[in-house]
């Protein structure tokens, strides 16, 4: 068994809910809640709400959308990444792909269509802000 477990030093990013072994073969549509690890082989559309880390000896044809996709192993499709797509050195990367910020390592290969999306604000307050009172200027 190939073992992949090189994920990114960011703490964060470092968190894996959801592990898919180079033991498993995927025909179909999985959706994730919480980041997940792939190392083995998916066909079909992937859906995730955290970080998908694609590993180095993963083979996935199909579709994923995530916020953020960390790209070490090979993927042809659609990728969809709301905030962030990274292609690591090992990374080959066929297809289209849809983010707002898109970071290719050295010697990754990458060879199709990029569209760069606008960054999603987050809200930090919903509430509206009260409007400032004037000062009042006194006469002397």
């Amino acid at each position: 068994m190939k073992n992949s477990i090189d994920v990114p030093t960011d703490k964060k990013a470092r968190k894996i809910n959801s592990f898919f072994s180079d033991c498993i073969k995927l025909d179909g549509n999985a959706e994730f809640h919480g980041s997940v690890r792939i190392d083995g082989q998916c066909q079909g559309k992937i859906m995730c709400n955290s970080t998908i880390f694609v590993g180095k000896y993963s083979k996935i044809e199909g579709d994923i959308t995530s916020n953020s996709v960390f790209c070490e192993g090979e993927f042809h499709g659609i990728m969809t990444a709301t905030e962030n797509l990274h292609l690591a050195k090992s990374g080959q990367l066929r297809g289209e792909i849809k983010t707002p910020d898109f970071t290719i390592e050295e010697n990754a290969f990458f060879e199709g269509y990029c569209q760069v999306l606008k960054p999603i604000r987050k809200n930090k307050s919903l509430t509206r802000k009260k409007p400032r009172t004037p000062i009042p200027i006194l006469d002397t």
